[in-house]
């Protein structure tokens, strides 16, 4: 596949996408949001912002993406039991009361696969486009695409995140809609989706769960082995003295870290004790101060030390340097 995200003359760079993340997780973070659901709306224009931002199609123009809706769900036997929903785009009043209705309706209409619908009472964990879903025969007669092909709903994308920190059975989904595009097209919102679900797990968490939902999510989204580092490492303690502390070469160590950073999301150190603190705030240093992990489309990128600081402060404060 082609660069998924817009570079040179059609988009920028890949440090301009890690700002945006950034940013957006510092703004979606500093919200005073009194009700989980007060969280979905912000979420769904961010989603919406970054796609239009930064997904360019095969023809260099950005892909079409007519609208995004984020909903918290609580999986039942016939349909999802809407928590709530918000929804972001649709600027056509028929196109926004359909897909309003869907979610009013929880889902009762869309029959797709188990698990990436609402058919069994449970929810798969990923993101997928429409093709990876259903064959073209099958898509086409299905009710859910029949029902939106006369308001001109073509492709979607679809994340499922199951959302243990908020309690058993709760899932968030999130959908991009668009119009008519090419497969291509559409894997490349799946990958711009797909990379931002970090972003979208850790700023649902720091805006609406408690200190210690926050960190068994963490936990539970790292290696056993990667657990014990992971406490240490907040800690402060540099990467030879996590290896004497767990019995592991610091190279090995260096190795774990990384693991560690693109499973949370964050590029950092510093993004890494704002994200088990819950500190994050407007306040805080700017992406120019953060160290910024450029995405690259084999991975979350590379990590590189805060720039300006002593190395004793960017071991403390920001990506590691390796310890020889």
């Amino acid at each position: 596949m082609d660069d998924v995200f817009g570079r040179g003359s059609h988009g920028p760079s890949g440090l301009d996408e890690s700002r945006w993340a950034i940013e957006t997780a510092l703004s979606l973070a500093s919200q005073p949001y009194r009700r989980v659901t007060q969280w979905l709306s912000p979420m769904a224009a961010a989603v919406r912002e970054g796609l239009g931002r930064f997904v360019v199609g095969a023809s260099g123009s950005p892909v079409q993406v007519i609208g995004v809706w984020v909903a918290l769900v609580r999986p039942g036997h016939s349909g999802w039991d809407q928590v709530d929903y918000a929804l972001d785009g649709y600027a056509h009043d028929a196109v926004r009361m359909f897909v309003e209705k869907l979610l009013d309706d929880r889902c009762l209409d869309d029959d797709l696969p188990a698990g990436i619908g609402p058919r069994s009472g449970l929810v798969w964990d990923g993101c997928r486009a429409r093709h990876r879903v259903l064959d073209d025969q099958s898509w086409a007669l299905s009710r859910y695409h029949q029902s939106r092909a006369p308001l001109e709903l073509g492709e979607f994308v679809r994340l499922c995140m199951n959302v243990p920190a908020m309690g058993p059975g709760l899932a968030l989904i999130v959908q991009a809609d668009m119009g008519a595009c090419s497969r291509d097209d559409a894997e490349r919102v799946e990958a711009f989706i797909a990379r931002s679900r970090g972003l979208i797990e850790g700023a649902f968490l720091r805006c609406v769960a408690g200190p210690e939902q926050r960190r068994n999510w963490l936990r539970q989204r790292v290696s056993v082995t990667q657990r014990a580092i992971l406490e240490l490492l907040v800690e402060g303690l540099t990467e030879r003295q996590i290896g004497r502390k767990v019995h592991r070469s610091p190279h090995t160590i260096h190795d774990h870290i990384k693991g560690i950073y693109a499973a949370l999301g964050v590029s950092s150190r510093l993004e890494l004790v704002r994200l088990w603190d819950g500190t994050w705030a407007p306040s805080a240093p700017g992406p120019e101060e953060l160290a910024i992990g450029v995405p690259t489309q084999n991975g979350p990128g590379h990590l590189s030390a805060i720039g300006g600081l002593a190395p004793e402060q960017a071991t403390r404060q920001g990506a590691l340097p390796r310890e020889n």
